[in-house]
């Protein structure tokens, strides 16, 4: 994630106290706006801190923390009035855009844009001249500013500096936002202006009478009247033998009480209950009481229910008053977790019911739909409570998947090989959306420039696309990965299953140590015709060796270099996979279709030369093959190794 950050500097006349006059408009200005000065910061709705340093004064509004352009230019307007000089205001996007504007006693005098397309627009940046023209007073080092107007740093920040010595302004000060001043002591000469709200926001005011429990839903009814019938609920989907959870979260909308009591209906036969969790008030406190459930019912009866509030009104707020309304709501919440565990391959409704005891009337209900899968047939490494959903890819045969490990002196061939055989299959209408990352300068941190240098974008017709020009450019010029994905509208939607999808390189942040790898997938069209063709290149580059090990598969979606749905299952999540160690002793999926091991990972089961293995049974084959199947600790070690801890 990168820099967000947003700030005003004011210069005022020599012949005024441009402080004096920052913090007399800004008093009037929040007094207006129905503010007024509290002693006590910590209670404070809006905060400003004016820090003068070098013949600036930098105003850090906590308001502005999310840039606000009409706040901005309020402040900017009038600032530069009061002090009789000049303002101006600096906001960074996510280290990739520089937004400054200038203004002179009240009116706007430039704005410059670092990036006019970056939120969708047409133009391109302008030249450095008229801005230089609108900020001349101010400069003491033209060269310095026209590097900001020039310049285009991989981060936007990085502007900051030469704008610091092209006005005179302190760096520290031009590149820190309000987070930043109040994370440490204050400099010397700081003001800090704190206000609250002349009317008491409504979250702070304390809901009258006894306990009421409301859900979500009953509180949009109450506020909206009822549009649609009652959401059934989330379906809660687990294995056989494995824990159950269904919950509830009610919020009180009246004043506080003790005790609660929980009821639940239905799941009998599929669920066997155990206990009920009841979390009171902001989940953070872990506030936790913790009872039985007895014939669906259990009592919590020192239960503190917390007092509701009044509800939201911040329309006026700050980020500080948006955080604090955010807390009261949370600790006005009764949150409820019925416990138990599947018996039974099977589904079932469940009702869950909290009621006030003082007040059982005034209760809250809710559910979901618990349904219990069996996993058997799980890869042999998956723990038996895995997610049924989990296993959904492997169980489906929607798209063809090869992934393909190979040494670096035959990578490249060896992978146009195999496209050239899938090329008569990927569709020939839609387009090819293209993603290029740059290789890295070494190791992670330089893994990690290189994705900040961003990825290449790129589009082309899908027609002859694996034979064309392009293609080949593509797959010549890999630095760390290039990605080929089959879209009908390369500027539409992402979908969760592309037509077809290639991918060729070492890793988006490959170590030295990684080897090469291609995927390919193909989830339309003649899925048999391609298969064959696919199977009989990888087997005609496996005789010519260099290939470390390949997978030929139908499953339910496609797979990255880096991961496939059945290392996920089994608690490998990437990382270190394409380690010339793990490529070298681990498998990296079993699936029905062909598995090939190179003579690394056929040494392992006594086939030094090499091994191809046609899988029409999965379990059988697993068995064959487990001292190649990692489990979860062996992927932590391989972690571990890769990152040298």
């Amino acid at each position: 994630m990168g820099t967000f950050l947003t700030g005003l500097r004011v210069r005022g006349d020599p012949e005024r106290d441009a402080l004096e006059a920052c913090r007399g408009w800004l008093d009037a200005h929040l007094r207006a706006g129905g503010l007024r000065l509290v002693t006590d910061g910590s209670s404070a709705d809006r905060t400003i801190v004016l820090v003068p340093a070098a013949g600036w004064i930098s105003v850090y509004d906590d308001a502005a923390e999310a840039p606000d352009d009409a706040v901005l230019a309020g402040f900017g307007r009038g600032l530069s009035r009061a002090a009789g000089g000049y303002a101006f205001s600096v906001v960074v996007h996510d280290s990739d855009v520089l937004l400054l504007t200038l203004y002179g006693r009240g009116d706007r005098l430039d704005r410059f844009d670092s990036d006019p397309a970056y939120f969708g627009g047409k133009k391109r940046r302008g030249p450095a001249e008229p801005h230089l023209a609108a900020w001349a007073p101010l400069l003491t080092d033209v060269a310095a500013m026209r590097e900001v107007f020039d310049g285009k740093p991989l981060f936007a920040e990085a502007s900051l500096e030469p704008l610091a010595r092209a006005i005179g302004a302190d760096p520290a000060r031009l590149a820190s936002g309000y987070r930043d001043v109040r994370a440490s002591p204050l400099p010397a000469g700081a003001v800090v202006m704190a206000y609250r709200q002349d009317v008491p926001p409504l979250w702070e005011a304390a809901a009258p009478g006894g306990p009421r429990l409301r859900t979500d839903w009953d509180l949009a009814v109450a506020q909206l009247g009822a549009r649609s019938p009652e959401p059934a609920g989330p379906a809660v989907v687990v294995a056989l033998g494995a824990p159950v959870v269904v919950s509830l979260t009610a919020r009180n909308t009246g004043g506080p009480g003790t005790g609660v009591e929980v009821r639940v209906h239905g799941g009998d036969g599929v669920v066997a209950w155990r206990e009920v969790q009841v979390i009171l008030g902001d989940p953070t406190q872990r506030n936790v009481r913790a009872a039985p459930l007895v014939d669906g019912r259990a009592v919590v009866a020192d239960a503190p229910i917390p007092p509701g509030f009044g509800g939201f009104d911040l329309s006026a707020s700050s980020p500080a008053a948006v955080h604090r309304a955010m807390a009261a709501r949370a600790g006005a919440t009764v949150h409820v977790n019925v416990k138990g565990e599947a018996i039974a391959v099977g589904s079932a409704p469940v009702s869950v019911e909290v009621h006030p005891i003082a007040a059982s009337e005034h209760g809250a209900r809710g559910g979901a739909t618990v349904v219990v899968r069996s996993t058997e047939g799980r890869p042999l490494r998956a723990p038996p409570a895995i997610s049924p959903l989990a296993l959904e890819p492997l169980a489906s045969r929607a798209v063809l998947v090869g992934l393909v490990l190979l040494e670096a002196e035959v990578a490249s061939w060896h992978a146009s090989a195999i496209c050239a055989a899938l090329a008569p299959y990927v569709p020939q209408t839609g387009r090819v959306s293209t993603v290029a990352y740059p290789a890295s300068s070494g190791g992670l941190l330089g893994g990690l420039v290189g994705m900040m240098k961003g990825p290449k974008n790129g589009s082309a017709k899908a027609a002859g696309y694996l034979g064309s020009a392009s293609f080949r450019k593509l797959m010549g010029a890999v630095g760390a990965q290039v990605d080929a994905e089959w879209v009908e509208d390369v500027d539409g939607p992402v979908p969760s299953v592309y037509d077809a999808r290639i991918s060729f390189g070492r890793g988006i942040l490959p170590s030295p140590n990684a080897v090469w790898a291609l995927s390919v997938g193909l989830a339309v069209g003649d899925l048999d015709g391609a298969e064959a063709q696919v199977r009989s290149a990888i087997d005609t580059v496996f005789g010519l060796g260099g290939v470390i090990q390949a997978l030929l598969v139908r499953w339910g979606q496609h797979v990255g270099l880096e991961s496939t749905p059945y290392e996920i299952v089994c608690g490998v999540h990437g990382q270190c996979t394409l380690e010339r160690a793990w490529a070298e002793r681990w498998l990296r999926g079993v699936g029905p279709g062909v598995v090939w091991l190179g003579p690394a990972l056929g040494a392992h089961v006594g086939s030094p030369e090499g091994l191809r293995i046609e899988v029409t049974d999965v379990g059988a084959t697993e068995l064959r093959l487990q001292d190649l199947l990692p489990s979860a600790e062996d992927w932590q070690r391989g972690v571990a190794r890769r990152y040298g801890r």
